[in-house]
């Protein structure tokens, strides 16, 4: 007995975003071979959770979205993730939501907007306003002011 191998642990971090569930189903239906591999699920709220814990070490793999996994790069190279599994597909999970009264893009220039910490939020929004013709305020800035850039997220690998 005290030969044998243990399988090895792997805590996986991920927050309750309808992408990641399937992990959290495989592990609840025992779909894991738990001979082969111990998975212990780590649940946070948010993706920023998933993002602090990869960041800290205290797991050793994370459901993130890509934004993420670049963010995370960014902030500790160290802990940069190896991206094992890429899935790029949305039907529609990702929604921007107003209060009654807001009807388009349009209605929320100039007015304060609530996202969480998490990245894709902030990318998100960002491609809402893009579909309806709204720029970024710096591209606006650079317009009316004579302003010049310094450095771009294109510049980033």
């Amino acid at each position: 007995m005290g030969c044998q191998r243990q399988p090895p642990r792997i805590v996986l971090a991920m927050n309750p975003w309808p992408g990641y569930a399937y992990d959290a189903l495989a592990k609840q239906s025992n779909q894991y071979d738990s001979g082969r591999l111990n998975l212990d699920l780590c649940n946070f709220s948010e993706s920023a959770g998933t993002m602090e814990a990869s960041i800290s070490g205290g797991v050793q793999a994370i459901a993130a979205t890509s934004i993420d996994a670049v963010a995370i790069c960014g902030a500790a190279p160290e802990r940069c993730p190896v991206i094992v599994y890429v899935i790029d597909e949305s039907r529609g999970a990702d929604q921007l939501l107003a209060r009654s009264g807001v009807t388009s893009q349009n209605d929320l220039v100039g007015r304060p907007i609530a996202l969480d910490r998490s990245s894709l939020s902030r990318s998100f929004l960002a491609r809402a306003f893009e579909s309806e013709g709204l720029p970024p305020r710096c591209e606006q800035l650079l317009r009316s002011q004579p302003l010049g850039t310094l450095f771009t997220s294109r510049q980033l690998p």
